[in-house]
């Protein structure tokens, strides 16, 4: 490329160079727009207020991505810039499924906020690598940090299901069904409870509900006998202490014949407690066998 080529003005919408360069794909017009020309990395076209982040994200360029945001460079692009839709570099490569370039800036970035986790992690991306990351970045931004990084699975039931609007019977049977079932046994929380008990003791309706504890008694049959140690109750005597059976919470909320299925559903969580190993349930409860 000549020298007395203009590689810094813009056209009337405010387009430079590098903004077509990182449109199109080309990292070596990249590298020298910014390395010798000068040119201004954090630029913004007129409409649409896109960095060259933005559109290098958008179009999945990760080899270009990976420059621009090089720790390495006097001056790296802000990953957390803000496109008149307020869309990240994020946002957009997660809308246009460059998971590439996702797991590229999920990496860098420090943390996310309740709006990205729910956009990247469970509305859009189908890659659970990339979930597992958002989770521990939003946990990051929470102040949770340390306490995700030691006990992930308690921290998703006791502190996401509450604060997190979008948390749903998916997105518990998704967080269950990969972590692995050496972490569902082993991890307790700072009471000495396994997850079984944190969840039959948990207001929050999202997760305490048959579904999420028939997953977990499947995923892990010793959970059927395990005791907690706050209550000194197993999952079965759990559930009738606490009125499940009765439902009668739902009384004012549900006719006669839906009030029955409810009722109907928390004895099949009993009967998946024993039907998980019976033999093992009555040794250890009752001695028997």
């Amino acid at each position: 490329m000549q020298a007395d080529v203009d590689v810094v003005s813009a056209s009337p919408n405010e387009i430079t160079p590098l903004h077509i360069a990182c449109t199109r794909g080309h990292l070596d017009i990249v590298q020298y727009l910014v390395d010798t020309g000068g040119a201004n990395i954090e630029a913004e076209t007129n409409r649409g207020r896109r960095t060259p982040l933005h559109l290098a994200s958008q179009h999945g360029h990760k080899a270009i991505v990976e420059y621009l945001i090089d720790e390495g460079h006097q001056r790296q692009a802000n990953i957390y810039a803000k496109d008149v839709h307020y869309d990240t570099p994020l946002d957009k490569a997660l809308k246009d499924a460059r998971y590439g370039v996702v797991d590229v800036l999920l990496r860098r970035m420090s943390s996310i906020d309740e709006r990205t986790l729910q956009l990247l992690a469970w509305n859009k991306c189908r890659h659970w690598g990339i979930k597992r990351i958002a989770l521990e970045k939003y946990a990051i931004g929470c102040g949770l940090g340390v306490a995700y990084q030691r006990n992930p699975i308690h921290i998703i039931f006791s502190h996401y299901s509450f604060h997190l609007s979008f948390v749903d019977r998916s997105f518990v049977e998704e967080c269950v069904e990969h972590f692995p079932r050496s972490a569902l046994l082993s991890s307790l929380d700072d009471q000495g409870r396994l997850l079984i008990h944190v969840v039959l003791t948990s207001a929050c309706n999202k997760v305490n509900c048959p579904s999420s504890l028939e997953l977990l008694l499947e995923r892990e049959p010793r959970f059927a006998v395990a005791r907690d140690p706050v209550t000194g109750l197993y999952p079965h005597e759990t559930i009738v202490k606490r009125g499940i059976l009765a439902a009668t919470n739902d009384t004012t909320t549900r006719d006669d014949s839906s009030l029955g299925k409810w009722r109907l559903r928390w004895l099949d969580v009993v009967y998946t407690s024993f039907r998980c190993d019976p033999q093992q349930v009555l040794q250890t409860r009752f001695g028997v066998g």
